[in-house]
């Protein structure tokens, strides 16, 4: 057993120390070839190998025999030698030895350079090791086992045919030190070999010492890596001017290396060039690392450096330059190209310059129609002229995709080089109106762009400047003017408290406004600059006017240019006689330069009047009424004053004031106009010239250029009255607006989504004061009343007529009487970047540094965030939006809203007044009242969807307007549709305007079980016989210019025309009931018309004239 022990311990020996490389040795002289060796024995047992798989269960074997015991084992415990040259001795764990020869060459300072000890493997016992040793081994020999002669002999590494491991550089001796692990000490005093297990951590950096290792020959790592474990790199650092080589063959190709990924699951091989090649050149990388989007490029010699993308081809790389501009035109290689940036298109250079290079086959581009177009009522033409172009140069060809024109309007296409000019040609008959659209085509043959545009023939409403009130429904079933809905995307529900109602007056009034003058003395417009000055040259006056019939002082005054208390220093006049309202006067200081034949105007009528000088001629001046002259004169005067009054003259300081309503009052200075015949047909504009313009907005202002001031004297008004025809009302174009009597009226919004916060903001509205109402009053705000508090604020109207904002403090506010009663005023507050302003009319009033936090969420409009503080009037398009200052400049009156507002961006809440379901087409009534249950219903209509339901039990309408039925002794016409659901018992009224039973200043149109008439203080016609329900009949009462009264039933004439004198001055206007709510219709009304100053129907017979479609404003 023990000899079992010494041979497993000498090959333990042998393996651990033969994984101890020393420094490498001399080469040694090559040795003879060995003899093939037998057969070695079976090697001790390996090292346990990793666990296998499970394998598939095998089939029991047979129970074996019980073993005898075994022997106790022993194990080495030490190593001995006696010499140098002597032998080994093991002394084993049992207390016995065993000793073996072990010849060693000379040793040297402790190592034995260029030695080596071969242990044989196979050994098994020590009987087996017996005379294994030669006696003599020449330097840089090893001992290899000769299995014919079973012993060690001397030889070359690569000689023998045994099987063994070579040590080299083995540590022996004192100098050698004894402390290192895995070596073999040799004791000079004792003789004794001293073996030491192994700790290859420190043999391993033994290696170290030796910092320039050569391999004397080829490295064969046998698929094996080169691994650092200290993270320090790996160098192949060549020696002068050596270079490190990657070898091809002729299986892999060219020389090749690959840098693998992290996980060295894939890589990239950079490979040399083929056999093929016949020559080695040399690349050299760029010094830095580049900028973003550049490319290495050669300079023909091998020299890398970054330049921008190449495009390819033999112009080089493609740069990018900022603008066309920038393209140079000096030292370009033809085939270059170039990137625009700020066209996004690529160009090549060639010996004339840059050529684009277009996309392929792509769509042409097109323009040049709007998205819609308002058709000319006279006839006149719309062209409209198609511009397309293709990216790559193909011809284009245009034509109509689709047309759905119909009788609207003619379209005809150009032709030759004119096939993109279109021409839209419309109707002139009234029957035709309506809208259509074209779609627009452009191709290169390929691809088609198109373009689609819609057009609208719309003919203005004949008359429809007479009409002072069409009362009608436009709502669905059960509609009423209560219900308000938010615009803006926020969609708040909107609360109405109180009697809160809306209609559809507005600023935005298809008609437009002219201004009235009461006929009191101080009640005129005044405006004063240099621009007014006519001079010695041509010049236009003219104004439309309205006489009302009353009788005034002699000489009233529609214009004058100057001030004065003489009646001299180069002032004219145009003058009206007041005794009969129907002679015009044109003066020169106290002197007549032209008088008209009595007559020449109309009372209750609209007349243009303009008094126009051109050149220097005989009779150069004229005055003209309707487009025709009224008389002439010849004057040249120098007229130097800088004035112009309307409504009054001024004469030795007495007024002499008119009464009336004057429109489109217009000063040209340098510009003869001579007027259309019958007068202008389309509100007048500030041609150049124009010194003036006034008396045409819902605000009394300069609409022309020179923007003067215009002061207001007395309580002269603007008024929705105009002489012009205008298109039917909807609500997208002529807006509405809400109204609040002061008395709990007020708007809620729900929700908390109006924060405005720190930023920029526009609040804005307008306003129509009816009264002085209390001193504070809120607009539009999210105030609690008596709260001061930097979060909250209120924009309102204070009873002297000023606005403010109000939060912690009164920021910005406009000065008195800026907001005034009776007229549309336009008021905004503006926040940008800290900087608060306010607007009256486009003009900024007032500024100032506001931070505060807006964050309050509850708001309201017509009075404070709980209702306190109420206003009394009209407010309209109600717009709140934030992150926006709408108006900045000091002068924002080319701004000022001309149409309703729209929500845009940040707009927070957009509140306009124009969901009623019962409103005034014509947009005179400024309020539309609705008593009891009255409502829209959609269970009996005549033309429209819905009409105006009354139940008989507390069910009327109210329209407030001094426009209404006010006819004077002029001519007019009531006239509307109603349905009884049954016959009376007593009196019911169909409406009327009168203000007391006694009255002679209104009417009333009423049926009784046994009649139907009109009756003012006395009966002015009447049918004599009951009216049947359940049927529609169509009503009319008219007064033509010589006094005759006429009503009609179904277009037929009842009762015998009346001369009866009446001046209609009261102005109740009451649909369903009298005027004090009582003798209530049941039923249903539609189309309820008045018309000032036109009687419509004047024949016995008008059945072929009565409506037979809805009735227009």
């Amino acid at each position: 057993m023990s000899e079992l022990v010494v041979a497993a311990a000498l090959a333990k020996i042998a393996t651990e120390l033969g994984s101890i490389k020393g420094d490498p040795g001399p080469t040694g002289e090559k040795g003879p070839k060995g003899d093939i060796g037998d057969k070695g024995d079976k090697g001790p047992k390996g090292d346990k190998g990793p666990k296998g798989d499970i394998g598939p269960k095998g089939s029991d074997g047979k129970k074996g025999d019980i073993g005898l015991q075994g022997e106790g084992g022993v194990s080495v415990s030490k190593i001995e030698s006696d010499s140098i040259d002597g032998s080994l001795t093991f002394n084993l764990s049992d207390g016995t030895s065993q000793t073996v020869s072990l010849p060693i060459s000379k040793v040297e300072n402790g190592k034995g350079k260029g030695s080596h000890i071969v242990l044989h493997r196979g050994a098994t016992s020590v009987s087996d090791l017996t005379d294994v040793f030669t006696n003599s081994i020449s330097n840089g020999q090893a001992l290899i086992w000769n299995t014919t002669n079973n012993r060690f002999e001397p030889g070359s590494v690569s000689g023998g045919g045994g099987s063994g491991i070579a040590l080299t550089d083995l540590s022996v001796g004192a100098e050698a030190s004894a402390s290192g692990d895995g070596s073999i000490s040799y004791n000079n005093s004792t003789g004794v070999f001293t073996y030491t297990p192994p700790d290859f951590s420190s043999k391993l950096a033994n290696l170290s010492e030796d910092t320039t290792p050569q391999l004397g020959g080829n490295l064969d790592l046998n698929d094996n890596d080169i691994v650092t474990t200290s993270n320090a790199d790996i160098d192949l650092d060549p020696n002068g001017s050596g270079v490190t080589v990657f070898k091809g063959n002729a299986t892999r190709g060219a020389g090749q290396f690959k840098l693998n990924c992290e996980n060295n699951s894939h890589g990239v091989t950079i490979k040399g060039p083929p056999h093929s090649a016949s020559a080695s050149y040399t690349l050299t990388l760029p010094n830095n690392d580049g900028d973003a989007d550049q490319v290495l490029k050669t300079n023909g010699s091998g020299t890398l450096s970054w330049v921008a993308q190449s495009g390819g081809g033999s112009g080089g790389g493609v740069t990018v330059y900022s603008t066309i501009d920038d393209l140079p035109l000096a030292g370009v290689t033809e085939g270059s190209m170039a990137l625009v940036d700020s066209t996004d298109r690529l160009y090549i250079f060639s010996d004339s310059g840059w050529y684009n290079i277009a996309l392929v086959n792509t769509t042409p581009s097109i323009s040049g129609a709007n998205s819609s177009y308002n058709l000319a009522v006279n006839g006149s033409a719309t062209v409209v002229t198609i511009v397309a172009s293709d990216p790559e140069g193909l011809p284009i060809t245009y034509s109509l995709a689709s047309d759905t024109s119909g009788n609207v309007a003619t379209v005809v296409q150009g032709t030759g080089a004119n096939t993109n000019v279109f021409t839209i040609t419309p109707s002139t008959n009234t029957a035709h109106a309506g809208t259509f659209s074209l779609t627009f085509r452009a191709t290169d043959g390929v691809n088609i762009a198109s373009a689609a545009s819609s057009f609208t023939l719309q003919f203005s409403v004949d008359n429809s400047k007479y009409t002072t009130a069409l009362v009608t429904s436009v709502g669905a079933n059960n509609a009423v003017n209560n219900s308000f809905d938010d615009a803006s995307t926020n969609n708040h529900t909107v609360t109405a408290n109180g009697n809160v109602t809306q209609n559809s007056f507005s600023p935005y009034r298809g008609g437009g406004y002219s201004v009235y003058f009461d006929g009191t003395v101080g009640d005129y417009l005044q405006a004063h600059d240099s621009s007014l000055q006519l001079g010695s040259g041509d010049f236009t006056v003219e104004l439309w006017i309205w006489p009302d019939g009353t009788s005034l002082a002699t000489n009233a005054g529609i214009y004058t240019n100057a001030v004065e208390s003489s009646g001299t220093g180069g002032s004219i006049r145009i003058l009206i006689d007041g005794a009969d309202e129907t002679t015009l006067k044109v003066m020169a200081d106290t002197s007549t330069l032209i008088t008209s034949a009595s007559g020449a105007i109309t009372v209750n009528k609209w007349n243009h009047v303009a008094l126009v000088r051109s050149g220097s001629g005989s009779n150069n001046m004229t005055l003209y009424v309707n487009g025709s002259s009224s008389g002439t004169a010849t004057n040249t005067t120098d007229w130097n004053q800088a004035y112009a009054l309307l409504g009054t003259n001024i004469f030795s300081s007495t007024h002499y004031p008119w009464k009336g309503y004057i429109r489109d009052a217009r000063v040209v200075s340098g510009t003869a106009i001579v007027p259309p015949s019958g007068g202008p047909t389309a509100p007048l504009t500030a041609v150049t010239n124009t010194k003036l313009l006034t008396c045409h907005l819902p605000y009394i202002a300069d609409g022309s250029t020179e923007n003067n001031t215009v002061t207001v004297n007395g309580d002269t008004v603007p008024e929705p009255f105009s002489p012009y025809d205008y298109n039917e009302y909807s609500a997208s174009s002529n807006g509405g607006s809400i109204h609040f009597d002061g008395t709990g009226d007020y708007l809620a919004m729900s929700g908390n989504t109006t924060t405005l916060g720190t930023g920029d903001f526009t609040i804005e509205c307008w306003v129509y004061r009816t009264a002085t109402g209390g001193t504070w009053q809120g607009l539009i705000g999210q105030r609690s009343h008596g709260v001061t508090d930097a979060t909250m604020y209120v924009v309102g109207v204070h009873s002297t007529g000023y606005a403010y904002i109000y939060s912690t403090a009164h920021h910005v506010v406009s000065s008195a009487g800026t907001v005034p009663i009776g007229r549309w005023t336009h008021v905004a507050v503006t926040r940008e970047s800290g900087t608060m302003r306010i607007y009256i009319n486009g003009i900024k009033k007032d500024s100032g540094s506001v931070t505060n936090n807006f964050t309050y969420q509850p708001l309201s409009i017509g009075a404070n965030a709980n209702g306190t503080e109420p206003f009394i009037g009209i407010i309209s398009d109600a717009r709140v939006v934030g992150g926006t200052a709408i108006y900045t400049a000091n002068d924002e009156t080319a701004n000022i809203p001309t149409a309703p507002l729209t929500a845009v961006s940040g707009t927070n809440m957009l509140v306009s007044g124009t969901d009623a379901g019962i409103i005034d087409k014509s947009q005179s009534a400024k309020t539309i009242t609705l008593y009891g249950d009255a409502k829209s219903s959609t269970t009996q209509t005549k033309f429209l969807s819905s009409s105006m339901y009354f139940d008989g039990t507390g069910d009327y309408i109210q329209a407030n307007n001094s426009d209404i039925g006010n006819f004077g002794t002029g001519a007019f016409t009531a006239e509307g549709w109603f349905y009884l659901t049954a016959s009376p018992s007593n009196y019911i009224s169909v409406a009327g305007t009168r203000t007391s039973g006694s009255s002679q200043a209104g009417w009333v149109m009423a049926i009784s079980a046994s009649d139907f008439y009109i009756y003012s203080g006395a009966f002015v016609a009447s049918k004599g016989s009951a009216i049947s329900s359940n049927t529609w009949y169509h009503w009319a009462y008219t007064r033509d210019a010589s006094g005759n009264h006429r009503l009609y039933l179904n277009g037929t004439q009842i009762g015998s025309t009346s001369t009866l004198s009446r001046n209609y001055t009261d102005d109740n206007f009451t649909i369903a009931a009298k005027y004090d709510g009582t003798e209530l219709f049941t039923g249903y009304q539609s189309d309820v018309r008045f018309t000032k100053g036109l009687a419509r129907y004047t024949a016995a017979d008008e059945t072929s004239n009565i409506p037979s479609s809805a009735l227009q404003a």
